[in-house]
Parts: C-alpha cells; structure tokens; sequence
C-alpha cells in the first residue's frame, strides 16, 4: 500500500478560493487553491509567504496551516 503524502498548507474557506484564483500575489504569481480530497479549499505555504500584493495582505494575515490530504489524482494513480 502506499503512504499518502500530507503536508500543511492553508486552508481557506470557499469563498476566499473564488476571491483568490487566477489573482496576482506577486510579479508574475497567481494564487491557485486547490481542493483536497475532503473537499477542503487550500493555498501553498509559499502562496502566503510570497504574497507582495497589499490588496490580499489581511485576508492571508489570519490563516492557519492544516493538514492538506491530496485527492488521488495529485498522487498520480
């Protein structure tokens, strides 16, 4: 059997995964949310970090990171 892989990213509510793909958080940086196998909305630790756009600076100042539990399609089988 194989391990699936976890890690922390951000979770965000849906809402907020609208508000933020396909946007620009850096020079030449969008935000891509993806959902996990829960159905669960998150954003990359690096999305967060890197973010120099000030429009998005409060709304990323709250997250926290959990667990994010890819669907088996991010596995790759």
């Amino acid at each position: 059997m194989k391990q699936l892989w976890l890690d922390k990213m951000y979770k965000i509510s849906i809402e907020t995964a609208n508000l933020l793909k396909g946007k620009t958080f850096a020079k030449d940086m969008i935000f891509n949310p993806v959902q996990d196998v829960n159905g669960d909305w998150f954003i990359s630790k690096e999305e967060v970090k890197g973010n120099t756009n000030s429009r998005y600076k409060d709304l990323l100042a709250g997250l926290e990171l959990a667990e994010f539990v890819p669907t088996k399609l991010e596995l790759g089988f």
